[in-house]
């Protein structure tokens, strides 16, 4: 993997060997440090790897494009069609492509109250846009991108944990950096 895409997957790289990619490799349970080892007195137990020459699974969907919060907003499509784009180099050929699933309230509901979770979906535009905030804003295919998002971590997540893929990464959008528990 080229030095200028690593850090995209870095943080996923928890049931794999440590990478070396100029993190500070010295601190103690950084994700640059992180290895099977690591996970056996965590929660969730190690997975049995299935199969040794497993690829990185990338999770995406052409709904996360949608999502438009606005010419001067900086969360704008071209970010993710610009990752896109270098994912389909020749470096990146061994991705396991896998659409996004949409999302449900139901996964939405582990984090957030469920009915914080339907009003905010009932919320989005049909059309024009909507602010949650100053920073938040919702366009028509926001719903939708939102679900792919939330689909794809859940299926990532589950991928991992269930030994069908080293590692995973999600290249959707809108980004969660919002998103906590309410």
């Amino acid at each position: 993997i080229p030095c200028y895409i690593k850090p995209l997957f870095a943080p996923l790289q928890g049931f794999a060997p440590p990478i070396k990619t100029g993190y500070n490799n010295t601190i103690p349970g950084s994700y640059a440090t992180t290895t099977r080892a690591d996970f056996r007195y965590s929660r969730f137990p190690v997975p049995a790897i299935k199969d040794s020459n497993m690829s990185t699974i990338l999770l995406t969907h052409e709904d996360c494009v949608n999502h438009e919060p606005g010419p001067m907003h900086p969360e704008s499509p071209e970010r993710l069609k610009y990752v896109l784009a270098v994912l389909e180099g020749v470096d990146f050929s061994n991705l396991d492509r896998r659409p996004a699933p949409l999302g449900s309230v139901d996964q939405i509901a582990r984090i957030h109250p469920r009915d914080h979770a339907e009003a905010v979906i009932a919320a989005m535009p049909s059309e024009g846009r909507q602010a949650f905030d100053p920073d938040t804003i919702a366009s028509p295919g926001t719903r939708d991108a939102v679900l792919r998002a939330v689909g794809a971590a859940c299926a990532a997540v589950d991928a991992v944990l269930l030994g069908d893929a080293t590692n995973a990464f999600c290249a959707t959008r809108p980004p969660g950096h919002h998103a906590e528990r309410t």
